[in-house]
């Protein structure tokens, strides 16, 4: 009986080894059939303007100066906001034109505002980067003047550019503006010009007769997102669309450093 009993035993630590050995085969097979394969990782998308964003981060003072901002600036939802030099920020918005006589073009807007406390002349030299990192368009100046607390902007065609909202920024300098500031408020206006299109003004209040210094405007959804837009030609700024925006068109903003007229 012991030696049926030790006989039953030995089959199944037999049957057992087998069963350890029959998974370790298995296992083997397994990663030879996975040999030569490479995993692939899709890359996590990058949110617009990321890299600039986290390169020149607002300040805690500054942050707190746009806050208590009351100001054009204000009515936008701005796609990304940051602080390259100490008391300028820059922000940036895209939005499309749609122009009757050709597709609908990628337009972006970068602002200025100073919140240096004084008023201040900038020079800038940058450079717009799509999507895929590539440089579309250079950003040049040299006087750029902005009053205090005050925001201007350049806009620009990228035609069917993406942009990525980086910036390669090389160079912004910041001077003195020695010319009087004269206090003034303004209030944009959407219309229908006679010849069918929709064009931005402005209307100013001051003790002298005012004008802006190569304006930027934009159209804004209700949630503050620009949804037209363009820069001054011929004394007003026009955006060649026919229709109201389907109807989202809740506000507008203008972006420009008023002065006397001479």
């Amino acid at each position: 009986m012991k030696k049926r009993k030790i006989s039953i035993l030995l089959v199944s630590m037999i049957g057992v080894l087998s069963v350890i050995s029959g998974c370790g085969d298995k296992k083997d097979d397994s990663v030879a059939d996975n040999e030569g394969q490479v995993e692939v990782v899709e890359e996590e998308k990058k949110t617009f303007g990321e890299k600039t964003a986290a390169e020149y981060p607002i300040s805690e003072e500054s942050q707190a100066k746009l806050d208590a901002l009351v100001t054009d600036y204000s009515k936008v939802n701005w796609d990304v906001e940051y602080e390259p030099e100490a008391g300028i920020v820059v922000s940036e918005e895209v939005f499309g034109r749609n122009n009757d006589l050709r597709q609908e073009e990628t337009h972006l807007a970068v602002a200025f505002t100073n919140l240096t406390g004084e008023n201040v002349k900038i020079s800038i030299e940058g450079y717009v980067e799509n999507e895929n990192g590539d440089v579309v368009y250079d950003l040049l100046e040299d006087d750029i003047e902005i009053w205090a607390d005050n925001t201007v902007a350049c806009e620009m065609n990228l035609r069917q550019e993406i942009p990525s909202g980086n910036i390669k920024w090389n160079s912004i300098t910041i001077t003195p503006l020695d010319k009087e500031f004269i206090p003034y408020e303004q209030t944009s206006i959407l219309r229908k010009a006679e010849a069918g299109y929709y064009i931005i003004d402005v209307e100013y209040t001051a003790e002298v007769d005012m004008m802006a210094n190569n304006p930027v405007g934009m159209v804004l959804d209700k949630d503050g997102n620009a949804i037209g837009g363009g820069s001054e030609s011929g004394g007003y700024i026009a955006m060649f669309n026919t229709k109201t925006f389907n109807g989202e068109n809740a506000d507008v903003v203008y972006f420009g450093n008023a002065e006397k007229r001479w």
